[in-house]
């Protein structure tokens, strides 16, 4: 008996044990720390739980740190926190610690104002900015981002004077900010001001090598943009002083995101024709039927005999069908134009580093027969957090261009020209046997001809990469060292064959041309950012920068004629030298800025800004300019009194801003008497004086007023004084009689 008490206790014992190992191995301990991307610090209160059993879970502590049983057999854990994003967790097989990276909840873009030293809500930005998302822009297939921009954006206007792909555009924000320097707004990518226009405007032994002028901003790809500010009034443009009378567009490119590679690959192609049917012409019988009644009737207002026989025996000199009929010069001239694109990009990331990477091809003609462009793209952008209070980066991009021009000036080979105005239906192509022959009699002009045995050729090669290092010693200080430059390089070639109609060729040589124009720019910027919040309404934000500027081009070309054969065009092979130009030039400039911006509670916004640029474009008395800004907004939404309409007027904002920005001369030169050599005088050498020297040269400044109310839309006055002004004054005529 005793022994059957002490069998059934072992028994007992037993299945005491394994029911407790049996429900221990159905629990899964889990422990970890939940913390922010942004500063690597612990989020307290942060929420894990399981997925699908929200009420299955814990909340993290003063150290971030959490500790949660589950089932095992549960595969995912939900990490939520107010102002970050919720990520899924899958869970460990196995007990461990878990490290939560928690990112911050992006906010929409059109919520987002960039301005270039810093990031702004729409809420809280006090001046006049419009952002444009990438969605918006990516469905426009287009070569530049000027082009994207056309009807994006209030007070903005852009035209072009060439239909060349690739070719130059004018922006204009909010009118001319200028009478005789540059009216162009400022490009700034990725925080760096660059070049932007066309690089062929130095001049006439620049323009008759390009007469599009190609424009710079094409090399950028468009896929690679994340959103594109267009800043319209002072109070965020002077922060650019010298630069930005004219309004400054801000283009961010795109960057990794943490979590998963992703791979993006995109095809496409298409098709364009001419958007309106621009100057309808007559067919050759509608031209003949047309000009024959006006001979009919002249002869009946003139009294003769026989009208109809008058037109009959007249109408061959007006408007006579060739033996191989009409010719349809839009048809001649003209085309569809195809276009193609072939982009691949690939982004990740992790808490410590992201990356974004995409190669690029694109290919678009032009409406005008021998037009087009081809463009080759690369691009890299890469973070990296340095320790736990530094961080360093790198913006890298590679893109070459091939564009082929055709003659767009007043010349008799104009192609649209041609087809609207100056060829007739009853101007042949060719002959019987195939050969180009003068559209008129006794002529040797040929616009078909010439346009595909003439040449006007570009290839530009683009390298513009940025570094900067980072360091936040204490938290909402930032201490940032930017370094960019930006190198471009444009080679023109072109070729005129000996019946050759365009408008710059004289003579009858063929004429062949080759130029080059080289540009580098180096910036440094070195800034120091304060952002903090005191007692959770005060929210102050200061910023001091010193910047330096150094520019430096080089441009030569040269012409020559009496080519032994139309297949040997290079310049080498010509006998007869016409022309050769070269300069080289150079500028440098040194700012000093710095920024206030601070608000109360969320409604009331001040700020202010200054900047000091000194440029090597002004003599040492006027060598610095003073540009600065104030602003203001009563946030209207976020008072008390407003809460019981809010959902009807839940962004009202009254805002007003002035300040001074201003231009510097277009020449690198123009303070300084100068003398130009290189002539031919008596045989010997020769010089003249080029420029009279003008010490007096200085700052151009823009005073500019900006009141605006945000409803539902926005209502803005602007009112924009121009205070001093650059004007051209010939110099006084020193002959005497």
């Amino acid at each position: 008996m005793k022994i059957n008490q002490r069998l059934t206790l072992c028994f007992s014992l037993l299945f005491c044990l394994l029911s407790i190992s049996y429900a221990s191995a159905q629990q899964l301990n889990i422990s970890g720390v939940v913390i922010s991307s942004e500063d690597n610090e612990p989020l307290i209160g942060a929420t894990v739980s399981v997925k699908g059993n929200p009420t299955k879970g814990v909340i993290t502590d003063i150290n971030g740190q959490f500790q949660l049983s589950v089932e095992t057999g549960t595969k995912m854990l939900v990490v939520s926190y107010v102002g970050m994003k919720t990520q899924e967790i899958r869970v460990p097989r196995k007990e461990k610690e878990l490290k939560i990276v928690l990112i911050p909840e992006t906010m929409d873009i059109d919520e987002v104002v960039v301005t270039g030293y810093g990031n702004f809500s729409k809420s809280s930005f006090t001046g006049s900015a419009n952002t444009l998302r990438t969605d918006m822009l990516k469905e426009v297939p287009v070569m530049s981002v000027e082009q994207k921009l056309q009807g994006m954006t209030t007070g903005v206007q852009i035209t072009s004077s060439s239909g060349q792909p690739g070719a130059n555009q004018s922006i204009r924000i909010r009118g001319m900010g200028s009478f005789n320097a540059s009216q162009e707004p400022l490009f700034v990518i990725d925080g760096v001001p660059v070049t932007s226009g066309s690089m062929s405007s130095g001049g006439p032994d620049a323009a008759y090598m390009n007469n599009s002028k190609t424009n710079i901003m094409s090399t950028l790809n468009p896929s690679d943009i994340e959103n594109v500010t267009v800043i319209k009034d002072a109070a965020a443009a002077s922060l650019y002083g010298s630069r930005a009378a004219n309004g400054v567009i801000l283009i961010t490119t795109k960057k990794g995101n943490t979590g998963k590679v992703r791979v993006d690959l995109n095809v496409s192609g298409g098709f364009s024709h001419a958007a309106v049917d621009f100057r309808p012409t007559l067919n050759g019988d509608q031209r003949e039927e047309l000009l024959y009644e006006g001979l009919l009737n002249y002869a009946t207002d003139n009294g003769m005999e026989s009208p109809a026989e008058y037109a009959s025996s007249n109408i061959g000199t007006y408007a006579y069908k060739p033996a191989m009929g009409y010719t349809d010069w839009r048809k001649e001239l003209l085309r569809t134009a195809m276009h193609q694109s072939y982009e691949a990009s690939v982004s990740g990331g992790n808490d410590r580093s992201t990356f974004y990477a995409s190669l690029g091809y694109n290919n678009q003609e032009g409406l005008a027969k021998n037009s087009s462009l081809d463009r080759y793209s690369a691009r890299l952008n890469v973070t990296q957090k340095v320790g736990k209070y530094g961080e360093v980066g790198a913006n890298m991009m590679f893109s070459q261009m091939n564009q082929e021009m055709n003659e767009e000036r007043g010349s008799s080979i104009n192609p649209f020209l041609c087809v609207a105005m100056t060829m007739t239906p009853s101007m042949v192509v060719r002959d019987e046997e195939g050969n180009y022959v003068g559209a008129y009699d006794a002529t040797s002009l040929n616009p078909l001809r010439d346009i595909l045995t003439d040449y006007n050729r570009v290839r530009m090669t683009r390298m513009f990469s940025t570094g900067y290092a980072a360091i936040e010693p204490i938290k909402g200080l930032k201490l940032k060292e930017t370094l960019s430059y930006d190198y471009t390089i444009q080679k023109d070639s072109r070729y005129y064959n000996p019946l050759s109609s365009a408008g710059p060729k004289s003579g009858s040589d063929a004429q062949t041309a080759k130029g080059f124009i080289e540009y580098g720019k180096l910036i440094s910027s070195t800034s120091l950012n304060y952002v903090r919040t005191f007692a959770r309404k005060h929210h102050l934000d200061v910023l001091a920068a010193y910047e330096i500027e150094s520019y430096q081009t080089d441009h030569a070309s040269g012409e020559k004629s009496k080519l032994p054969s139309d297949k040997l065009t290079e310049p080498d092979n010509a006998a007869v030298l016409n022309s050769f130009k070269s300069a080289t030039q150079a500028y440098r400039m040194i700012s000093y800025l710095s920024r206030l911006n601070y608000d109360y509670d969320d409604r009331y916004y001040i700020a202010g800004s200054y900047r000091r640029d000194g440029s090597s474009r002004l003599s040492p008395n006027n060598r610095w300019g003073n540009f600065w800004s104030v602003s203001g907004m009563w946030h209207v939404s976020n008072e008390a009194f407003m809460q019981p309409v809010k959902h009807i007027l839940s962004d009202l904002k009254i805002r007003a801003s002035y300040g001074v920005n201003g231009n510097q001369p277009g020449s690198l030169y123009g303070y300084m008497g100068l003398y130009s050599l290189g002539q031919s005088y008596m045989g010997g050498l020769g010089s003249y004086e080029s420029s009279i020297s003008n010490p007096n040269l200085g700052w151009e400044k823009n005073y500019n007023l900006n009141v605006g109310l945000d409803v539902w839309n926005t209502i803005t006055a602007i009112r924009r004084i121009c205070c001093t002004a650059f004007l051209s004054v010939p110099p006084p005529d020193l002959r005497t009689t």
